[in-house]
């Protein structure tokens, strides 16, 4: 048979914990033909696939596995035990994310075959597990590293000799002077009792008003200069005939009086009252 038998997990600690890191309810299994080249395999040329069934990636220390079982019987169908060392144990095709080849060994020989997922998600998450055991791998033998190696740092012993005693200086902060709030003016005091007091009279302060500005003092009218004839354009030697208010008055004749008789040289008009 082109398939060689599968290999069991060897029991070489039995406090390690068997860990199910990604589990696919089905997957395809191909028989590969002669490897084309030294770049890789092509899942476009491979035949149809030759088994269908379940596989559970399991890590037991710093072991990993790759099982592949009968999803009715339960019954292992291959297991690639997955090395960190050495030849690739799980390699990806050159034409697809969804193919890998494994490589199984048995008893010096060894054997590949093609594996095939329906989706892309769950080549993904099988992907995913094989890195995560690398990386948890890699640290334990780090971890292994550091407890073997000697430190080279001089252990320093920080216990009190006899007769050492440790002196703590304490300084303690002096009370803060609490400041009494002051009433504000015209706010109402507490009296005896827990009566409120009114505020004083001269408590209440009044906006003071700015300070009015005199009033700027009148000034006298400005005269205007003396004209003289020259100045309005008239004839110097003119007489004026322009009369003044005063003599106006007196050209005016006297009002009449009812009272007063005419003579007989004034208007008849008139009768004197007897």
């Amino acid at each position: 048979s082109w398939l060689v038998p599968p290999l069991q997990m060897e029991d070489e600690d039995e406090d390690e914990i068997e860990q199910t890191l990604c589990m696919v309810r089905e997957v395809f299994v191909f028989k590969l033909p002669p490897r084309p080249s030294a770049a890789g395999y092509k899942a476009g040329e491979w035949p149809e696939h030759i088994w269908a069934g379940r596989l559970r990636v399991v890590s037991r220390g710093d072991n990993c596995f790759i099982n592949l079982t009968d999803n009715n019987t339960g019954e292992l169908f291959a297991q690639c035990h997955v090395q960190q060392d050495g030849p690739l144990s799980v390699e990806p095709v050159l034409d697809s994310s969804r193919y890998f080849v494994l490589r199984i060994e048995d008893s010096g020989r060894h054997a590949y075959i093609g594996l095939g997922f329906r989706e892309r998600g769950q080549a993904f998450d099988f992907n995913v597990a094989l890195q995560d055991h690398e990386k948890h791998v890699k640290a334990h033998k780090q971890q292994k590293l550091r407890l073997e190696q000697p430190s080279t740092v001089p252990s320093v012993d920080y216990r009190l000799k006899e007769g050492e005693k440790i002196v703590v200086n304490l300084k303690a902060a002096k009370p803060k002077a609490t400041k009494k709030p002051v009433p504000s003016a015209g706010a109402p005091t507490m009296g005896p009792g827990g009566i409120l007091l009114p505020p004083p009279p001269g408590g209440s302060r009044q906006p003071r008003k700015a300070p009015q500005q005199a009033p700027p003092p009148p000034q006298a009218p400005q005269q205007a200069p003396p004209q003289d004839n020259f100045d309005l354009g008239l004839d110097p030697f003119a007489v004026s005939t322009t009369t003044s208010p005063h003599q106006q008055q007196q050209q005016q004749p006297p009002p009449l009086d009812p009272f007063k008789t005419e003579n007989s040289t004034g208007d008849a008009g008139w009768t004197p009252f007897q």
